[in-house]
């Protein structure tokens, strides 16, 4: 039997508090009884001459603190064993209970990973071949699905339809808009050459079905053969042009968001893109980036950082500019979901 100072004992009376000072206190009693006995033993020794009466007092009272004792013994004893008890079904439940969190947690990651696998099948990982544009594309979730999507349409005469948008939040609530807009667009592929209409058909179909939730997009309809490019935005951070001669900007006007208002002000925008120009297109979780020191970044930043890599081949650029916002947030990470969509023209 181990010692009240050993280690298994401890474990042993950590569950219950009030059952060990219950044992406590019966072990001090059983100290007590003992005394008891004791003492009286060693008067009765002392006696030299004892009276039969008092032969049978002390017998009497001897027998009684005996019992007493074996009362204290068995207290003891049973309080050792419904402790035990306790503690072995208490152990037991708590390896029930680990092991339906264990399946419930593989259950939830496959259900992730196939959600995960459903939502890269409705993001174009790989662009379309378009001559006289090139396209290059970084998508970084947050989680194993994100709001973030893309989209692209091969428009009449040989043009591209690119949309960039974000959906609410994050995770599967935010990955279910997406994919609810997603499925909206495709029954909007006859207005593609008109953004402003593209964006106001995507809003009509997702009012009043997206539990107050709302989703950002950014619309460009580009001809390669004339390098012109019209825009509708929604609620998301304009693109960014990159010319080939002086420094990087943003393109002005931003709308609603899509989702919210039946009636929604749409953002317009036209431009004509020279040779060696590039278009970036972004969501807002580049421009939530924060430094470990809590330092959140700003356009001029954004601006900044591109400036530094916008001579570099279109590959090269994108891949850099990531970098960048990742040294930017550290160990901090990111904080949304990152996607961004390079346009070059040939």
């Amino acid at each position: 039997m181990a010692t009240s100072g050993s280690t298994g004992i401890k474990k042993k009376e950590e569950p219950d508090r009030i059952a060990v000072s219950e044992k406590v206190r019966a072990s001090d009693e059983l100290y007590q009884s003992e005394y008891g006995i004791l003492s009286a033993a060693e008067d009765f020794l002392k006696k030299k001459k004892l009276k039969k009466e008092d032969i049978a007092a002390s017998y009497r009272e001897l027998t009684k603190q005996y019992k007493a004792l074996l009362r204290q013994v068995s207290k003891i004893t049973s309080l050792g064993d419904g402790t035990q008890s306790k503690l072995r079904r208490t152990q037991e439940e708590l390896r029930n209970a680990l092991t339906e969190l264990e399946k419930a947690q593989a259950t939830l990651r496959a259900e992730l990973s196939l959600a995960r696998q459903i939502q890269r099948q409705l993001l174009p990982i790989v662009p379309p071949q378009v001559p006289g544009v090139e396209i290059h594309s970084e998508y970084i979730s947050l989680e194993e699905v994100g709001g973030d999507f893309i989209d692209y349409t091969i428009l009449d005469g040989g043009g591209l339809g690119i949309l960039i948008g974000d959906a609410t939040g994050h995770g599967v609530p935010a990955a279910l808009m997406a994919s609810m807009a997603k499925i909206a667009l495709d029954s909007l592929r006859g207005v593609a050459l008109k953004p402003k209409e593209l964006l106001s058909g995507l809003n009509t179909a997702l009012v009043g079905k997206t539990s107050n939730h709302f989703v950002t997009a950014c619309y460009a309809a580009y001809d390669p053969r004339s390098r012109s490019l019209k825009l509708a935005i929604g609620g998301h951070p304009p693109p960014i042009v990159l010319p080939r001669n002086g420094k990087p900007y943003a393109i002005e006007g931003r709308g609603q968001m899509l989702g919210f208002f039946p009636d929604v002000r749409i953002g317009e925008a036209e431009k004509f893109l020279e040779p060696g120009d590039r278009l970036l297109f972004l969501t807002d979780g580049v421009l939530e980036c924060m430094a470990e020191d809590g330092t959140e970044i700003d356009d001029a930043t954004v601006l900044s950082m591109l400036a530094e890599v916008m001579d570099r081949s279109p590959a090269d650029l994108i891949h850099l500019f990531t970098e960048r916002l990742k040294a930017f947030v550290g160990s901090r990470g990111f904080i949304d979901d990152v996607t961004l969509v390079l346009v070059a023209p040939a």
